[in-house]
Formats: C-alpha cells, structure tokens, sequence
C-alpha cells in the first residue's frame, strides 16, 4: 500500500520549546515524519497541562502579530514583552508589600532582573543581602523599612511578584488530537 503525503505535518517539540524532528505525516500515520522535504507543518506534538500528548496549530504557536519581520520589530516585541512583565512585577509586589512603587521603567525593569538573578542563583531576595538593597533601592522602597517586615514575608512578596512576572506574557494554546478539531488539552507558552 502506497502511504499518501498529507499537508498536515508534524513536529515534535521538547520541553524547552526546541524543535527535533519536522516532516510531513502520512494520511494513516498522523505522527510519522517522513524525510521528505515538506512545507512547515501544520500541526506541532506538545504535551498539554494535563500530561496528554496531541498537537498545537503551528498559527497558534507562532502568531503573526508576535512573529518579528525584522531585527526592529523582534527589540519592540521584546521590549513591550518585558513593560507587561515589569508591571505585573510591580503591580503585585506592591500589593503584598502593602507598598506605592511609582518608579521609571527602566528601574523596575532593574530591580525585576535583580530579583530573577538571585532566583536563579539561590540566593534568595531578602531585604537585609546586598541584592535585596539594590532590589528596593530601584524601586524606591527603603530596605531597612522593609527588613522590619521580615525576610520570609518580603521573599515571599518577591517571588509572587516574579511569578506574575512570568505569567504576565505566556499564553494558552488549545492541545488537540491529530485531526487537529478535538481539544484534549492545553499547552502554556511565553
């Protein structure tokens, strides 16, 4: 029996969002990638939130109003990319804190990576390290007023507020079958 290429084409996609293998399913195997030199497939294999394996519309991954034409265009998707995370940043690390933040951009967007470094390396955000000082300096908080409060409740002020942070620029995609109509699932991206 001769297997018959179809225009939906398969993708198999890691965690991390690195893509491993791309070529063009056959119409009885959904999940086979051929060697053929096939256009951009129009279903991505992701594993939903739920832990159940299915495919993403490769539209719904890659959207045109978030697809750079150009190295000018791909620095003001990024920069607003990152004013939505600094907000959300911001905005929640007030809230907990019980605090007015009212700082340029530029040093929220400083104080947020402060902060994500020291996530990062472990080290913790507290209000007494040197990091944390620099952390609140940027944000026009006074550190010695904020230690007072107590390091598990301003790490943990922190933390909520980077967790925002990440939150604030990913998106749900809706994780289907492999005809590409019934949703199972979804997967988070951003």
């Amino acid at each position: 029996m001769r297997r018959q290429l179809v225009h939906v084409g398969v993708a198999v996609l890691l965690a991390g969002g690195a893509v491993v293998a791309v070529g063009a399913a056959t119409a009885d195997d959904p999940t086979a990638v051929s060697s053929t030199d096939a256009a951009e497939p129009d279903l991505v294999r992701a594993v939903a939130t739920n832990g159940r394996e299915g495919y993403v519309h490769r539209s719904d991954l890659e959207p045109a109003d978030l697809t750079p034409a150009n190295p000018t265009e791909a620095v003001a998707l990024q920069r607003a990319a990152d004013e939505v995370a600094t907000a959300a940043f911001v905005d929640t690390l007030a809230a907990r804190l019980g605090v007015t933040i009212d700082v340029p951009v530029s040093d929220a967007v400083t104080a947020m990576q402060t902060a994500a470094d020291q996530r990062r390396a472990g080290a913790g955000t507290v209000a007494g390290t040197a990091a944390g000082r620099r952390l609140f300096t940027a944000l026009g908080l006074d550190a010695n007023v904020l230690a007072d409060r107590g390091d598990d409740a301003t790490a943990e002020a922190v933390d909520a507020a980077l967790d925002a942070a990440e939150r604030a620029n990913q998106r749900e995609l809706p994780v289907y079958e492999s005809d590409g109509r019934t949703r199972i699932g979804t997967f988070v991206v951003g």
